[in-house]
């Protein structure tokens, strides 16, 4: 590549509203200073030293990379790293434009410095990083400047020898990394993928949920659902020592947790479904024919108990979750309870983006917790002790984890990841993560990582379907068989209809029109997540969370109309004509509503503290749901805010509130189980148009309308299935170390 003449040391080039450093290889706005890695290094000063026309993603290959052929994932987040690079308060606006199928472009100004002598000019193989290096360690005098034309003949020697050290160089470099890298796979192998066999452990006609493995991985309590509206819901625990199944209880049950010693349960009993009338039962004996039943005489524990989930016991202290905190109903909470003084304090503090706070497992000597902090776009795992003191962050997951083992001998966390058909693993002596185990079994309800080599499972019982809501025929209809598990409609022209089909390895993408349906995953991208349509544009917008881009795409023929980096990790985009609003989190989860102006390629953050959700209401105006008792409206041309008060219904419903759309002079709002809708003008008149309330295990995802036309994201959890036991056919044992015998019973 062509060494660049403003590489030069003591040079300094403003780019923006930035300066470059050459010799420290940073860039400085006056309020931040900030370190260039030698890609990005390299990425700019070719940016530079070519701005005023579009580089190609070849050329960048080429003379970047060095290589012929570059995945463009490499080149995407490159791209996208230096953007973030170059953005600042002061810097807001775009600095590197992508030209589709072109290339990509320097948007900001450029001031070069003076120009200065080039040390030497030739088509080298040498990089920037290097010249730089060079240039470092080397000082130019103009009393031993050389025209090239007068000392060609010290020159071309100079740079064989310059070649023949770089070659040695080179080789020398690439043989210790090989050493390097030989060592690192001696040490530390790739794990092969496991051949398990599945064996059914539980025959039960019905619906098998609600699973609890004891702590010592030894016994396994679930509930059965027959189906049948006249038959109450069977408690069972399967001693996985000897297979034996246990009868424990039937009625309106769920079950909480095991004590940490394995040897009591605890479930809730009610007089029906509602909840009404509950109380905590401990099972114990649970080795002979009639366990014992005990009722928990606690009134701290009866008074809250239909809002208590998980609850486990620790010598003289009760660890559980409850929910409604902060009186958000879907957040939760973990709670200790000593059980001699009765006293009772909230031990975590979670925050309002997410659902909260789940307890996973406990760990002993000493004595503490594990618990899954759900936000908004993923999942931390947190250890502390019991009372909640010391709390530390042991990782991140872009998915929740619902369930995590404990593998005393070895102290790790054990987990099935059913996203990557892995067991994940994390070492609580090293305090790190550890390789992943390919384990591919069939799709899960829940799934426990009993060891390395063995997977306890009941197969799924969810079905994802999208309910299509006419709301002028009052008529409704699914988008596809109970096969699918689609989800995530929208309405097209030409009475088309997009949708997604999930799993859990990713989605794929279907367009349906007369009653036909067609794959268009190959042309969306599976990478890629549709988050609305406008049909005046005939546009369908999805963003990629990974090169953090937002596309639009004409719905003809789905090529790409027009494409913009997008700000934070992205909840919810939605477009209006000339404007995006994008609803997101940064770094440290706070939500942020910010608005797109296409036609000035520029960004607007909308002052809402902890923004949910929100829609459009007209050209210029939205409407965004937070954690105040109202509603806001926001003119995104006058930056006026205007609150809307809400009855106490509809208070009430915006505890709950998931989803906020607005159709046709009408609000919608969606919870977990309910639609209602209130005139816009008129918000006291509340109405019901969607319920599921009465169909038991079924919740709403999603929701959006148009046209009067509400597509409804589903998740129905009372299907048929099983429990399997999936071993590796090397090896017959599980984390007891005892063989796992179903036959002597």
């Amino acid at each position: 590549m062509r060494l660049a003449s403003f590489l030069t040391k003591g040079n300094i080039v403003v780019i923006g509203e930035w300066q470059l450093n050459i010799d420290l290889q940073t860039i400085s706005d006056g309020d931040n200073t900030r370190e260039l890695e030698p890609l990005l290094f390299k990425l700019l000063c070719y940016f530079i030293e070519h701005n005023g026309r579009i580089i190609p993603r070849q050329e960048l290959a080429e003379k970047i990379w060095l290589q012929s052929y570059v995945d463009d994932n490499a080149i995407n987040r490159a791209i996208s790293e230096l953007r973030k690079a170059l953005k600042s308060a002061k810097q807001p606006g775009q600095s590197i434009k992508t030209h589709y199928r072109t290339g990509y472009s320097l948007f900001i100004p450029i001031t070069m410095p003076e120009a200065s002598p080039i040390i030497a000019s030739t088509e080298s193989v040498e990089t920037i990083q290097n010249v730089v290096s060079v240039q470092k360690s080397t000082t130019t005098s103009n009393n031993t400047y050389f025209t090239i034309e007068r000392s060609r003949k010290l020159i071309l020697p100079l740079l064989s020898f310059i070649l023949l050290l770089g070659a040695f160089v080179a080789v020398t470099m690439t043989s210790t990394d090989q050493k390097q890298k030989k060592q690192q796979t001696h040490s530390a192998p790739t794990p092969k993928e496991l051949k398990l066999s599945a064996q059914t452990i539980s025959w039960h006609k019905g619906t098998h949920y609600n699973l609890k493995l004891s702590p010592h991985k030894d016994k396994l309590a679930f509930l059965v659902d027959s189906m049948d509206k006249n038959t109450k819901t069977t408690l069972y625990i399967i001693n996985l020592e000897t297979g034996k199944e246990l009868l424990i209880d039937s009625g309106y049950l769920v079950v909480n947790g095991w004590s940490h010693d394995s040897e009591r349960l605890f479930y809730t009993q009610c007089k029906n479904s509602t909840k009404a009338e509950c109380e905590i039962i401990q099972a114990s004996d649970l080795l002979s024919a009639q366990p014992k039943l005990q009722h928990l005489d606690n009134p701290l524990l009866d008074s809250n108990l239909k809002y208590i989930y998980d609850y486990t016991e620790i010598d003289n202290t009760a660890i559980f979750s409850r929910n409604n905190y902060r009186n958000i109903a879907h957040l939760t909470a973990l709670y200790s309870l000593d059980l001699d003084t009765k006293e009772e304090i909230r031990i975590t503090n979670p925050n309002i983006n997410g659902t909260g706070d789940l307890l996973l497992a406990v760990i002993p000597n000493p004595n503490r917790i594990i618990y899954e902090r759900h936000q908004i776009t993923h999942s931390e795992i947190y250890m502390s002790n019991l009372d909640g003191s010391s709390p530390m962050k042991l990782f991140d997951q872009p998915y929740r984890t619902w369930v995590i083992t404990y593998d005393r001998k070895n102290n790790e966390l054990l987990w099935y990841n059913r996203h990557k058909s892995s067991i994940e693993s994390y070492s609580l002596d090293e305090m790190q993560m550890l390789p992943a185990i390919h384990a591919p079994i069939a799709r899960s309800n829940y799934a426990f990582s009993l060891s390395k080599n063995s997977i306890l499972s009941s197969t799924d019982l969810h079905d994802h379907d999208l309910l299509i809501l006419d709301l002028d025929k009052n008529t409704q209809a699914e988008i596809a068989n109970s096969a699918k598990n689609e989800a995530n409609g929208f309405k097209l022209e030409k009475q088309k209809t997009y949708f997604q089909v999930k799993n859990f390895h990713g989605v794929s993408h279907w367009l349906k029109h007369n009653s036909q349906y067609k794959d268009i995953t190959s042309i969306i991208g599976k990478n890629n997540k549709v988050m609305d349509a406008d049909l005046s544009q005939s546009a369908l917008l999805t963003y990629n969370k990974e090169k953090l881009l937002l596309t639009l795409l004409n719905t003809n023929d789905f090529s790409v109309i027009e494409q913009w980096p997008a700000r934070g990790s992205v909840i919810t985009a939605k477009i209006n004509g000339q404007y995006i609003a994008l609803l997101s989190t940064d770094k440290q989860m706070n939500s942020t509503l910010n608005i797109y102006d296409r036609q000035q390629s520029t960004w607007d953050k909308v002052d809402i503290l902890t923004p949910f959700s929100f829609d459009w209401i007209n050209s210029t105006e939205l409407i965004a749901n937070n954690k105040t008792q109202q509603l806001i409206q926001y003119d995104v041309v006058s930056h006026q805010f205007k609150k809307l008060s809400l009855s106490k219904e509809l208070q009430k419903i915006k505890q709950s509130l998931q989803q906020l759309n607005y159709d046709s002079g009408f609000l919608y709002f969606t919870t977990e189980t309910d639609i209602y809708r209130a005139p816009l003008d008129k918000l006291t008149k509340v109405e019901t148009v969607f319920s599921l309330s009465n169909k038991g295990m079924s919740f709403i995802l999603g929701s959006n309308i148009q046209d009067n036309t509400l597509h409804l994201s589903v998740l129905r959890a009372r299907n048929k299935n099983y429990i399997e036991l999936y071993t590796d056919v090397t090896k017959n044992t599980h984390a007891t170390e005892r063989p796992v015998s179903f036959f002597s019973l």
